[in-house]
C-alpha cells in the first residue's frame, strides 16, 4: 500500500466526498467535517493532534480495515459503518501510545471493534450503535455509552478505569 505524510495541518474544505488508502499521517492534524462523506482503508494517523473524521453531517465508511492513531491528540467520528461489510476499526495499533479521547459522534455500525490497551477514554454519543463480534475494551482510560449499544458477540471492559452509561 501507499504511504503519505503530510507535516501541516490539514483541513480538506471540500464539501465533496474524500477517500484514504494505504497509510495516511496527518503530523499537524486532520480534519474532514466539510466533506459530504469519509471513506478509509489503512492507517489513518496524527502525531499528537487532533483528528476530525466527519461531524454530525459526516460519516466514516470503512471500505476495509482501518486503525487510527493520534497519539495525546484526540479522535472525533461523526457517525461510523462498514456497510454491509465485515471489515474492523482499530483504536490504536498496539504499538504507539494513544492516550487521546475517542469520540463517536454518531451511530456505530461495525463488524468489529478493537480496543487496545493504553490510557484513553472512549465514548460512544450515538443513538443506536452495533458491534458484531465479541468486544473487548482494553483501554484503561473511562468508557461512557449513551443511547443503545449492543455488541452481539459480547462485551468485556474490565480494563477500564470506569464505564458510564445513558439510554
Amino acid at each position: 500500500g501507499s504511504t503519505s505524510t503530510i507535516t501541516t495541518d490539514t483541513t480538506f474544505g471540500n464539501t465533496g466526498a474524500i477517500t484514504f488508502a494505504g497509510v495516511n499521517t496527518f503530523t499537524g492534524g486532520l480534519d474532514t467535517t466539510a466533506a459530504s462523506g469519509v471513506s478509509a482503508t489503512g492507517t489513518l494517523a496524527t502525531v499528537d493532534t487532533q483528528m476530525d473524521l466527519g461531524d454530525a453531517d459526516t460519516g466514516l465508511t470503512l471500505t476495509g480495515g482501518l486503525t487510527l492513531l493520534s497519539g495525546t491528540g484526540a479522535i472525533n467520528t461523526g457517525a461510523v459503518t462498514d456497510g454491509a461489510s465485515s471489515f474492523a476499526l482499530t483504536l490504536d495499533d498496539g504499538t504507539n501510545t494513544q492516550t487521546g479521547k475517542v469520540t463517536f459522534g454518531g451511530n456505530v455500525t461495525l463488524d468489529t471493534l478493537t480496543v487496545t490497551a493504553d490510557a484513553y477514554d472512549v465514548e460512544f454519543q450515538g443513538s443506536t450503535s452495533t458491534i458484531t463480534t465479541d468486544t473487548t475494551f482494553g483501554n484503561t482510560g473511562a468508557i461512557t455509552f449513551a443511547g443503545v449499544n449492543t455488541f452481539t458477540g459480547g462485551l468485556d471492559t474490565t480494563a477500564a478505569s470506569g464505564v458510564s452509561a445513558t439510554g
